[in-house]
């Protein structure tokens, strides 16, 4: 028996193959099964529809970078990472970088990546109104900066993006992905208050 993330994996490799060729939005199921001897039933299986596909193959190859440093705390390296996944997958992600579907979900992965990156750091009792805010700010801003650099044709580096997205996330929020000693930002934290 086929383990499910190979079906997941086949599909998704079936999905890339064909937008090489082919606009995503004249990609059918039918196409994306057919080209890998799958049938459509097995395709909704696993996925509602194509556009579920493509924000999963977003989220595996992320996901991948990020676990390699949710102990590792190098914020910066991790962002760099980030982005050369969208440099080694080019072809695919500036075909996708329109879609209102890619879109949405690549904001929600990303604010849903920083409250959790907090809450598991610090707390369910960091993440107030405010806070929320500026992530979500944040995230809107680091969302479309890089699908501007996507559409534009990646010319900066990973390196000089990640740099510019940490030049420009506000103190107020920074302080949390700073990754000195908790300790450190716990005091950070404290003198907000003075």
């Amino acid at each position: 028996m086929i383990k499910i993330v190979n079906v997941k994996d086949t599909l998704a490799n079936s999905l890339i193959e064909l937008s090489y060729s082919k606009p995503i939005s004249k990609i059918t199921v039918q196409d994306i099964t057919g080209h890998c001897n799958a049938g459509r039933q097995t395709f909704y299986n696993h996925f509602v529809d194509k556009y579920d596909l493509i924000n999963w193959i977003y989220k595996e190859k992320v996901e991948k970078v990020l676990a390699m440093y949710r102990e590792d705390r190098n914020w910066q390296d991790c962002m760099r990472d980030t982005y050369l996944i969208f440099l080694e997958n080019k072809q695919f992600f500036t075909k996708i970088a329109d879609l209102t579907e890619f879109i949405d979900y690549f904001y929600t992965h990303t604010r849903d990546y920083y409250i959790a990156s907090i809450v598991n750091r610090f707390g369910k009792d960091e993440i107030t109104a405010s806070l929320i805010y500026s992530i979500e700010f944040n995230c809107y801003g680091q969302v479309n900066m890089c699908l501007k650099w996507i559409k534009e044709g990646m010319k900066d580096s990973a390196k000089e993006m990640a740099n510019k997205n940490i030049e420009n996330i506000p103190p107020n929020l920074m302080k949390y992905f700073d990754w000195e000693s908790k300790e450190a930002v716990d005091e950070s934290l404290s003198n907000d208050g003075k």
